[in-house]
Formats: C-alpha cells, sequence, structure tokens
C-alpha cells in the first residue's frame, strides 16, 4: 500500500508540486506512521500556535528517523517538540493507487517519488495527531526520542547540522522566512 499525509481534506487526485530536490513530485510512503507524521508541518504549527501571520508556502521540517528495525523514530531536538507540533492537530491519511513510474531520491527506505498525478483511493480522517502518534508508540509502529532522553554528544550534533543549513541559507541574514523565524525561536542560541 501507498499512504500520503496531508492537512488537506478530501483529495481526489495528487498533482505534482515543486519539492526540495528541485522537481515537481508527489510523495508516497509504504509505511502508514511516516504519512502519520507528514499530517503535519512543525513550521506551520509554530506559526498557527502563535498567531503569526502565514506564508504561502512552508519550508518543510519533520524531524524523523528510523531504528535499526526501521521502525519511525520522532526525534525531538527541542523540549516537548511532539506535543506541541501536534496536539490537537487533524490530518488526513490517503490510501493511494501506485503510480507506473517512480523512484527514490530521498534515501528514506519506505518513500517513492513520481512526477505522475497519484488518485486516492481511501482517506482516513485522524482527529489528533498526537494522539495518534501516542496510540502508533503503544503498539511499536512509531518511537519518540524525547528531549530530555537525548545525549549531549547526540544534541551537539543536531545543532551542528541546524547551523549548516543556517549557513547554507543564509538564515543569519533572512528575517522574514518562515524557516528562519522558527529557528530563531527553536535555536536561538545558533545564531
Amino acid at each position: 500500500m501507498y499512504y500520503h499525509g496531508s492537512k488537506v481534506q478530501g483529495i481526489k487526485t495528487l498533482y505534482p508540486n515543486l519539492s526540495l530536490h528541485n522537481e515537481k513530485y508527489v510523495y508516497l510512503t509504504t509505511n502508514k506512521a511516516v504519512a502519520l507524521i507528514y499530517t503535519v508541518n512543525a513550521i506551520e504549527s509554530f506559526y498557527e500556535a502563535n498567531n503569526l501571520k502565514k506564508p504561502s508556502n512552508f519550508q518543510p521540517w519533520y524531524s524523523y528517523g528510523f531504528d535499526k528495525e526501521l521502525v519511525p523514530v520522532i526525534e525531538e531536538y527541542y523540549p516537548d517538540a511532539t506535543i506541541e507540533t501536534y496536539s490537537g492537530k487533524s490530518g488526513y491519511i490517503y490510501v493511494c493507487k501506485q503510480p507506473k513510474n517512480y523512484e527514490n531520491p530521498t534515501n528514506i527506505h519506505c518513500a517513492i517519488v513520481t512526477k505522475e498525478e497519484v488518485y486516492t483511493l481511501e482517506e482516513y480522517y485522524i482527529k489528533d495527531v498526537y494522539k495518534e502518534i501516542l496510540e502508533m508508540e503503544k503498539l511499536g509502529l512509531i518511537k519518540i526520542k524525547r528531549y530530555e532522553f537525548n545525549c549531549e554528544s547526540y544534541l551537539n550534533n543536531i545543532y551542528s547540522m541546524i547551523k549548516d543549513d543556517i549557513e547554507k541559507n543564509s538564515l543569519n541574514t533572512d528575517l522574514e522566512s518562515n524557516y528562519s523565524i522558527f529557528l530563531r525561536a527553536k535555536f536561538p542560541s545558533l545564531f
């Protein structure tokens, strides 16, 4: 099965959109928990929680990886990141028809992209994404690496990657982008 996570209700056809890979793609996953993670963007959630004027597009921010058994692991880079991002947020998981042509430029083992339109077959409404994540955690389908249990070397590595991103995207001088505003709020010491 192929899944797609979204905050948008009623999607019948997924159309390719310009991605971080500078191509127009539809993103799909074979892992329902990964689709659940993608129903809420942390930066957009931050904007909503702080009543900030929303731009037309948000930089994607989904902090997760996989353990050695390939179970998705939500990684908290700041205190209470998971509850802050997902609590009270609704979303939709779509079961999708398999595209004819696809590839995997993401290096995420359960992800594919296609330049084709993709038709949805079923839609599942998730009333509270955080509660659903906790249910999946109980079932061993997802894990949360909570901030308070991260060791210093792990966090330093994360902070180093974020610093590299700040430099690469000139966020030290960009005070207006949603990515810069989010990172400045969550990681002020990195600026």
